[in-house]
């Protein structure tokens, strides 16, 4: 006699959840498989500020962005866009300045508070993410270690209310809030992945025996189930070979957590940490909006490490001030792109579930408050930004864009526009379209 096939009782005979999902689709948060092709994979889109400007006749990968050189094929590279409505001379110039930069309006009229959201929340209210976290505003300030306060400096990210979105720049912190408590979640994480995986196996050898001739299945039951069959061989056989989006287990302890986020000699070390929990947090989808900061506006950096000696006496800030310490200025800005290109390399490496890289799918725009120091003043014409990442979602990575002086919030709209919201043509009262 032959047995019909009945494919409600087979699933629940044999793991009804993973046999019913589609190629691909054995993945939630604890175990989320990476690299699999023909999966969609999501676009995120963070600013990534520097601090103190750059040197106007050095805006090029052999001179200031020499640093990110072996990744001028992410990047793209916008100069001359013009700064709305800022008052150079007034009390704040270094806050009003960042204000401005990413959220493409000017600040209150004293130069300390934002009178419309930043980029990156303006995505966070027009896309209205279901991911663990709307945002992260995370990176290295000297500010980030205070549990209480604004400090206006760290004005990047903050909401239409001018509310700031507080850095989280403790690694531990922000492991916490990304993943849980060490030994906490992620041990369930890691149960849960190791469960999935022994029941993956199970149903392999459960289907074979389904499948065989001594079954007595109908042909066309068979060859549908053969189909099934290939899929499951196919999850299988990533599963092996891919990673698992596993929360990690080896945070940074509180105390390291907060010996770092203090550190000017442990920047580097720092962010370097802060990108690895990214990357994770990317391929998770915990998080897809937020803030990267490399140094609070008018950042005081002095490791003498990097500056030499003269970094004892002057800092990245004050030596933008006078010609005779200009150099100490750019030495401090080529550390800032150090940096950059320190985290970056981790997400131009690291795959996504559509199998191309994480930079390949998340769009980062990064600028200063302002354009140049000098000894008279602080200069916002011919403002620069780096726009890294996003090449196959429409920014024109590789190439140089002269916006001949069409204003930030272009460039802005067209990163947002870029990162999915395709109703973006033009951005805020200053806005008169696209860069690209």
């Amino acid at each position: 006699m032959i047995k019909s096939f009945n494919r409600r009782a087979l699933l629940r005979g044999t793991g009804s959840t993973l046999i019913s999902l589609p190629l691909g689709a054995f993945a939630t948060y604890g175990d989320k498989l990476i690299g699999a092709p023909g999966e969609e994979a999501p676009v995120r889109l963070f600013t990534m500020p520097w601090p103190n400007g750059s040197p106007p006749d050095l805006l090029d990968f052999n001179e200031f962005f020499k640093p990110l050189a072996g990744l001028q094929s992410q990047i793209a590279l916008i100069k001359g866009m013009s700064h709305p409505v800022f008052n150079a001379s007034g009390g704040a110039p270094h806050v009003a300045g960042a204000i401005t930069a990413f959220s493409g309006t000017p600040a209150s009229a004293d130069g300390l508070l934002p009178t419309s959201a930043s980029m990156d929340q303006v995505m966070v209210e027009s896309m209205k993410p279901t991911t663990k976290l709307k945002s992260v505003h995370t990176g290295f300030t000297t500010f980030g270690h205070l549990r209480s306060g604004v400090q206006t400096l760290d004005y990047r990210s903050f909401d239409s209310k001018g509310n700031l979105m507080t850095p989280l720049v403790d690694p531990y912190r922000l492991f916490v809030q990304l993943f849980g408590k060490p030994n906490g979640q992620t041990d369930q994480g890691i149960i849960l992945a190791k469960r999935r995986a022994s029941i993956l196996d199970a149903v392999v050898e459960q289907l074979k025996v389904v499948n065989s001739e001594g079954y007595g299945l109908a042909k066309e039951s068979r060859a549908q189930l053969s189909d099934h069959l290939d899929h499951m061989r196919e999850l299988e056989r990533r599963a092996e070979a891919a990673a698992l989006c596993t929360p990690p287990t080896n945070a940074p302890s509180e105390a390291e957590g907060q010996s770092l986020a203090n550190s000017q000699p442990r920047m580097l070390e720092s962010l370097s940490l802060i990108a690895d929990m990214l990357v994770l947090a990317f391929q998770c989808d915990i998080v897809r909006y937020g803030c990267l900061s490399v140094g609070e506006s008018a950042y005081h950096f002095n490791d003498t490490k990097i500056l030499g000696m003269l970094g004892a006496g002057i800092d990245g800030h004050e030596a933008a001030h006078f010609e005779g310490t200009r150099g100490t200025w750019i030495t401090s800005g080529k550390f800032m792109m150090l940096c950059i290109n320190t985290m970056m390399q981790k997400f131009s490496v690291a795959k996504d579930i559509d199998g191309r890289s994480l930079l390949d799918n998340s769009i980062f725009y990064s600028a200063s408050e302002i354009s140049n120091h000098s000894q008279s003043g602080h200069y916002v014409s011919n403002m620069p930004a780096l726009v890294i990442g996003g090449g196959v979602h429409g920014v024109p990575v590789g190439k140089t864009l002269d916006a001949r002086q069409k204003p930030i919030p272009d460039a802005l709209a067209s990163c947002m526009n870029a990162a999915g919201l395709k109703t973006m043509e033009k951005f805020g009262p200053y806005g008169t379209g696209k860069l690209f």
